[in-house]
């Protein structure tokens, strides 16, 4: 008999032999694999996506260091389960906290971009919308954009002013139309003047209705970044299952074998 028929035969053989171990063991693996399946399953429905939740801020005239520096004092926060910090800074629900992982700021933008990952959708808003009130309560920026409307309502008034003063100009141009040392350059001087304050006074009106320093663009713009997949999770418990039947057979066999050479 040559060698390689020799092989074909041990190939033969040991398939033969691993029919019949899982043939006698049949209900041993059905076991294992139901188990795999239900832990499985309980592990798939009793698990969170993580959610990668991304919102644009408007930080007006605060510098986008000053807001980088402060989130990352919350994300070490975060990282370190500093509850007692988050409750009293952010008075959230601990059930809210418990549900962020981590943030953080991109300000290689014109816009700050502001990322938050958690367990729960439903947690992202409120956290954020108190991270922004966070911000904003901070005594510098608090001091800074209060310096701000101030000088807003100061400026506001003058334009109104002046603005006044035009008007009665120009009125003051139509009753004497007559008068030969008033000329229409005159009167569209003072119109276009106008035009430019009506444009100013916008624009303060806008910074006044801007109560925070800081503000969210968008809310919502939800990414998940890691979904649990109910197939796959079902394929690996299976798989580690298996893993697990073989392991108690060799642990069986293990013992047979000592008691077996115990008797010799």
């Amino acid at each position: 008999m040559t060698t390689e028929n020799q092989k074909e035969i041990d190939l033969i053989e040991l398939y033969q032999k691993s029919l019949v171990f899982i043939s006698k063991n049949f209900l041993t693996f059905v076991i294992f694999g139901i188990i795999g399946i239900l832990s499985g399953t309980a592990y798939y429905y009793n698990k969170s996506n993580i959610i990668k939740t991304q919102f644009l801020i408007e930080t007006s005239d605060i510098s986008k260091e000053l807001v980088y520096n402060l989130s990352e004092k919350v994300a070490f926060s975060i990282q370190n389960s500093d509850v007692e910090f988050l409750k009293q800074d952010f008075k959230l629900d601990p059930i809210i906290i418990k549900d962020i992982k981590d943030i953080s700021i991109d300000t290689s933008k014109n816009m700050l971009t502001l990322s938050v990952i958690s367990n729960s959708k439903k947690s992202v808003l409120p956290f954020t919308e108190s991270l922004i009130h966070f911000f904003n309560n901070q005594d510098y920026i608090l001091a800074q954009q209060n310096q701000k409307i101030k000088e807003t309502k100061e400026l506001k008034e003058k334009i109104e002013e002046e603005i006044s003063n035009i008007n009665k100009l120009q009125k003051q141009f139509l009753k004497e139309d007559n008068n030969s040392n008033i000329t229409i350059n005159q009167i569209d001087i003072s119109h276009n003047e106008k035009l430019k304050l009506y444009k100013m006074q916008q624009e303060c009106e806008k910074i006044l209705s801007q109560k925070q320093a800081i503000t969210l663009i968008n809310k919502n713009n939800n990414i998940i970044i890691k979904e649990n997949s109910l197939i796959k999770t079902l394929i690996v418990s299976i798989i580690i299952s298996i893993l697990f039947a073989l392991f108690f057979f060799f642990i069986r066999f293990s013992i047979a074998l000592k008691n077996k050479a115990t008797n010799l």
